[in-house]
């Protein structure tokens, strides 16, 4: 597999498609980054990222449900076909970026409300709200090409049916 595939490969997808991926792909590897440091007077920063402190299980359902929709464009680049959703891929889409941007307020609130003194919320968790809005906007933009190209392919079929009907 080259490199020159995957990027003819990630080429065809489509804008909007390629910014829920980095949005996606951004919030996996900015999980691992400090979301909240305290600095205390006698001893070692406190520094928490997606996966210790209080947010621990927020943090970690953030990453869970990024790495289903990466490796849902992972099978669909590699062309292997291997996972099926029941439902559209828009609509899960939806769900999961309004679920993230749901997690990361409460995650957010949670570390807003510490009993540190000397506390701050980090770069980590700010990037992936940033990246998690601009997937949602990518998935309320593709929802409506595919809509939009749903609704064209509609006006061809029915011209194509009164071209041929038999009453004319």
């Amino acid at each position: 597999m080259s490199y020159a595939y995957l990027h003819k490969k990630f080429r065809d997808l489509g804008f909007e498609k390629q910014v829920i991926f980095v949005s996606h792909f951004g919030t996996l590897i900015l999980c691992f980054s400090p979301w909240f440091v305290a600095n205390i007077k006698y001893g070692n920063p406190i520094i928490y990222t997606a996966f210790n402190g209080p947010i621990f299980l927020i943090g970690s359902f953030i990453f869970l449900f990024s790495l289903i929709v990466f490796l849902l464009f992972l099978d669909c680049i590699f062309e292997r076909k291997k996972i099926k959703l029941p439902f559209d891929e828009a609509f899960f889409y939806f769900f999961v970026g309004f679920q993230q941007i749901f997690l990361l307020i409460l995650a957010w609130s949670v570390l807003i409300k510490s009993t540190y003194i000397n506390s701050e919320i980090r770069f980590g968790i700010f990037f992936i709200f940033i990246l998690q809005i601009a997937g949602l906007v990518a998935t309320f933009l593709f929802n409506q090409l595919d809509s939009h190209e749903h609704f064209e392919n509609m006006n061809k079929l029915t011209k194509n049916l009164d071209n041929n009907s038999l009453f004319n």
